[in-house]
């Protein structure tokens, strides 16, 4: 279930958002952690889904704010795993399908389907 909590800012000077916590479990190994930030004011319709670079194994926070900073509704995961390396993997079959595709897929559709329940409208554009 998601956990929301609202922020009064993100760096000096910036909008008001709200930050939305998700736990996916989509297999029986899966734990998938995922964010969604939400500008309180101000959005600009769209969304913004950022990704990890090499192994992943956090929630890129600083891209999140970067999209937040310029009124996206933005998101990312941790692509199912913590650490930079590619150990999980290791007798964990369904963590490496979390990582190849279902984290990021998963963290879209649930983000669009939060964004149209939190701005009661999807996004005019995707990214």
């Amino acid at each position: 279930m998601p956990n929301a909590e609202n922020h009064a800012t993100v760096e000096e000077g910036s909008a008001s958002y709200c930050k939305i916590s998700l736990v996916m479990t989509l297999s029986t190994d899966s734990d998938i952690r995922a964010e969604v930030w939400l500008p309180l004011t101000g959005w600009n319709g769209k969304y913004l889904a950022i990704g990890n670079g090499g192994w992943g194994g956090d929630i890129p926070s600083e891209l999140i704010q970067t999209g937040l900073r310029r009124r996206y509704a933005t998101s990312g995961t941790d692509d199912g795993h913590s650490g930079p390396s590619g150990r999980f993997v290791l007798g964990h079959p369904e963590k490496l399908i979390d990582f190849a595709y279902r984290a990021g897929r998963e963290m879209v559709l649930k983000s669009k389907a939060i964004i149209r329940a939190y701005y009661d409208r999807q996004p005019r554009y995707s990214y």
